[in-house]
């Protein structure tokens, strides 16, 4: 089995690059990400004047459409940019990814484990270990490649890059969470009850007295607690007239008029008296008194003292906070659902967006203005987020068209415009070197009507549901499992209930085809009984469309619904609601992508000309290292796994030309007994040569005495203190002649460990003969795609792989993502482990090399045959250890005793 994915075309991209005659020179390679940044407004607004910059940019170097990943979702395409893989490669296949045995939808970007080892005592839960966060994406960062051979890259907040990795100077964006450990919850103070749709925020009902509120503002659970209750801090709200507000949270206090924003609020929740968690809030009065409505944004970790991972290094976001003053820190700090459920007025969202285009554009202009060479990668957000909330400003019918102020409906016109000036201020920083590609992952299209997706799976027959259950909002609550063949989960998934694989599944395999038509066809007639239109473009076979080691974790059905609709925000939670199948969407997110892909391409901008331009957004990576190639050559040179000499290695080159000598008089076994035989001579000869015998005679006798006193002792304590501390002090001095010597005298017997382990540890294999290779992640993250190059593969577990040994002069190349060679087969020596270089390796090295840093791979290990020193016994016992270790005791002992050692 040969794999192959997009990445590896990034060398044929280079030299198409190179072959248009690109200038070779240092410099930059800048790229900007404007999410959901949509083609045919980006087109109609260059031509009629509105984004004067990017219409310069396309007419300096090139402009084309980009197209997106199926499905059209930013953690799904922006994965796909940041690997160079499709989504049956790297694993995302939407915001949400589904439990098979729970049916629950789990948050796809990342996952969190608590610790696995705790004491629960007296109402505290003590953990014994830390608790992990693991990415869920495959696949390794395109910049990863640059980083490797030297070259700065620094990538700010771009998608699918939490948890941070060590790869470059990064900052984490899309999926950081907030201090709740969620994706954003916001919480309301009002003295009226919570209205429907306000369930992804936390609404508190308040009572004023005498014109003052006095409650708790609660913060993340307790870290110590069982149960885990929330840290909370005191928190008052005063009437200070004319509708204005005082409000004091944890001692700081700030005034607000209706509709302002407060500046950041610095909280510290205490815990456990010597502990604390740090978090920031901006505060947003929506109304005063009498009818009160506090808004209170997520809990933002601090940047200054985070309490998750935010950047690699760890101290950058707190470098970046001191630079540039603190800032929004979680993955999708702008608050859709708020004003989505209306919580939020349209002027005071629109504040809050332009607060952090600001924020990021601050991060912009820092690296610019502090990195001159290498790699600068930032993707911007609020295009997508902008065109989600107003897209009914555009779409005059759009249920919610009508009651939106007219100042409002050229919002999407002016985040465009932001985003052209924030372009211009980046070309103004360029120099001729520079290289500058902008790109979107995806574009946009109407969002008029709902589709209940499991709702229709229900009416024509292959859900179930249970009798006299009441509707379902989410969670499939009630779904009758032993009659449900599919059921749809996420924003554009449909699955099997596939025996074996969900925990209640009662699909056979051999019905999968046929079941999978039948729901394609029957969904792709549906019409929309409002518009007599198709609702669904085409429906995609998830097996065909995602190959790659994560296609048996992918839907089995994608919908690609057409432009107007899309499924129901209950379809991505699992609910089962009553009702019609297509509904309004009467909310204010009136614009999306989760459609066709090619009904939603983005935007690729290069400042240089592009002879052939991308497939779609999983080779921009490709051109990027492309870019970089052109502009330093060094980098269009393979990467090559190379060995080095570790300080204890140094008399290898010399005891492996002598071995080389001695193989042809001398079996193995043997000639193991000698330098077994020679480091314990050795060993020992030096510690007579440099330990004064004589003194440690001395000292042992005075010793001895001082023992036998202290045996025959029988007065006062008082008087058994001096013996006491002179026997010490004679110890001490024993220490102190021996233990020098000794040290010196044991590096013969290091020097021929280091050498026996590399000689006689393994051997390689025959060739033709089959070898099993072993690849295991980095810790936090997913195992990458490999690509064996030279060797027919079976995949015998997930990270277990089988091959053919190389003939003579052949070779195999264990490639990433990145196309750089990890390992190459055969190795420089019979080693069995391949990590990346530690610190520890400046003593021992690695003789058949390192994998390159920074990689996503801990090590590869190669199970080769073990040479039997020893003609009996268990593997363990025939190798070269115990014999080796067995003569060098034996001989030590025995000089010891003949030349009577102290």
């Amino acid at each position: 089995m040969r794999l192959r994915f997009p990445a590896l075309l990034s060398s044929v991209l280079g030299l198409l690059l190179l072959s248009a005659g690109i200038a070779r020179s240092d410099g930059r390679t800048i790229v900007l990400g404007f999410d959901g940044m949509d083609p045919e407004l980006t087109e109609t607004w260059m031509a009629d004047g509105t984004l004067p910059n990017f219409a310069r940019l396309a007419r300096q170097g090139s402009y084309h459409r980009l197209p997106t990943t199926l499905p059209p979702q930013s953690p799904v395409a922006w994965a796909s940019f940041v690997t160079g893989l499709a989504p049956g490669a790297h694993g995302l296949f939407d915001f949400l990814a589904r439990n098979p045995l729970s049916y629950a939808p789990e948050y796809a970007i990342a996952r969190s484990h608590p610790p696995q080892h705790a004491i629960d005592l007296f109402g505290w839960h003590l953990p014994l270990d830390a608790g992990t966060v693991e990415s869920r994406r495959s696949g390794t960062p395109f910049w990863f490649a640059a980083v490797r051979r030297g070259l700065d890259a620094t990538v700010l907040q771009v998608p699918t890059t939490w948890p941070p990795e060590a790869g470059g100077t990064v900052l984490s964006g899309m999926g950081v969470p907030d201090l709740l450990g969620t994706q954003g919850t916001w919480t309301i103070y009002a003295t009226r009850p919570a209205p429907a749709g306000t369930e992804q925020g936390r609404w508190f009902t308040v009572t004023p007295v005498a014109g003052r509120i006095e409650t708790r503002f609660e913060g993340p659970p307790h870290p110590l607690a069982n149960p885990p209750d929330p840290l909370a801090l005191p928190l008052a709200i005063e009437d200070a007239g004319a509708g204005r507000v005082r409000v004091e949270l944890a001692g700081k206090r700030v005034e607000l008029a209706p509709g302002s924003w407060s500046e950041w609020m610095e909280l510290r929740f205490p815990f456990a008296g010597l502990f604390s968690l740090s978090g920031l809030v901006r505060l947003h009065l929506v109304q005063g008194f009498p009818d009160l409505l506090l808004y209170v944004s997520p809990i933002q970790p601090d940047p200054r003292d985070p309490v998750v991972a935010l950047s690699h290094p760890d101290e950058y976001a707190a470098e970046l906070a001191a630079r540039i003053g603190l800032f929004h820190t979680i993955g999708m700090p702008e608050e859709t659902s708020s004003l989505n459920a209306e919580v939020m007025s349209d002027a005071a969202w629109l504040e809050m967006v332009r607060t952090l285009t600001a924020e990021r554009e601050r991060l912009l202009l820092d690296t610019l203005e502090r990195q001159k060479r290498g790699l600068i990668v930032m993707v911007f957000v609020q295009t997508d987020r902008v065109s989600h909330m107003f897209w009914r400003g555009l779409d005059r019918d759009h249920p919610r068209h009508a009651d939106m102020a007219p100042e409002h409906r050229e919002a999407i016109r002016s985040v465009y415009r932001e985003a052209d000036r924030i372009l211009a201020r980046v070309m103004a920083e360029t120099t001729p070197e520079d290289r500058l590609i902008v790109l979107s992952d995806h574009g946009f299209a109407n969002y008029r009507r709902s589709v209940h997706l499991n709702r229709w799976l229900v009416e024509e027959g292959f859900m179930a549901t249970k009798p006299g259950q009441p509707a379902s909002e989410r969670l499939f609550s009630n779904v009758d499992w032993t009659r449900t063949r599919a059921y749809a989960l996420g924003f554009n998934g449909i699955f099997l209930n596939l025996r074996g694989r969900e925990a209640l599944g009662i699909v056979r395999p051999e019905e999968v085809a046929e079941l999978k038509q039948r729901i394609r066809q029957r969904l792709e007639a549906l019409v929309d009984p409002v518009s007599g239109r198709r609702v669904v473009a085409r429906v995609y076979d998830g097996a065909e469309a995602y190959p790659g080691p994560h296609g048996q974790t992918a839907p089995d059905l994608v919908v690609g619904y057409a432009p107007d609709y899309r499924a129901s925000w209950q379809t991505a939670l699992g609910g089962v609601p009553e009702g019609p199948v297509v509904v309004d969407n009467d909310r204010k997110w009136s614009g999306d992508h989760l459609i066709d892909p090619p009904a939603v391409p983005g935007v690729l901008f290069t400042s240089f000309p592009l002879p052939t331009p991308p497939a779609g957004i999983w080779e921009v990576g490709g051109l990027v290292r492309a870019s970089l190639a052109a502009q330093y050559p060094e980098l269009a040179r393979p990467l090559l796994p190379a060995g080095e000499l570790g300080l204890f290695d140094l008399p290898a080159p010399l005891l492996t030309a002598v071995d080389r000598g001695l193989a042809g008089l001398l079996p193995e076994g043997l000639r193991v007994v000698l330098w077994s035989s020679l480091a314990a001579v050795l060993s020992m000869l030096v510690y007579r040569l440099l330990s004064s015998q004589r003194r440690l005679q001395a000292l042992r006798a005075e010793a001895a005495a001082v023992r036998r006193q202290l045996a025959s002792f029988e007065g006062e304590f008082a008087a058994l203190l001096p013996l006491l501390g002179r026997n010490l002090s004679l110890s001490l001095r024993q220490l102190a002649l021996t233990f020098p010597p000794a040290v010196l005298a044991g590096l013969p017997v290091i020097f021929v460990l280091a050498f026996l382990s590399n000689a006689f540890d393994a051997r390689l294999p025959q060739p033709g003969e089959r070898v099993v290779v072993t690849v295991t992640a980095e810790a936090g993250r997913q195992l990458p795609p490999l690509v064996f190059e030279g060797a027919e593969v079976r995949e015998l577990a997930p990270g277990r792989f089988e091959l053919l040994w190389p003939p003579p002069g052949g070779q195999v190349a264990i490639r990433d993502s990145t196309g750089d060679p990890l390992a190459l087969l055969p190795p420089a020596a019979p080693v069995r482990s391949l990590h990346p270089r530690a610190w520890w390796n400046a003593f021992i090295g690695n003789p058949a090399g390192y994998l390159p840093a920074p990689s996503e791979i801990a090590t590869i290990t190669l199970e080769l045959p073990q040479p039997r020193i020893l003609p009996f016994g268990p593997d363990w016992l025939a190798g070269w250890l115990v014999p080796t270790l067995t003569v060098m005791v034996v001989v030590s002992l025995a000089l010891k005793r003949l030349w009577r050692l102290a």
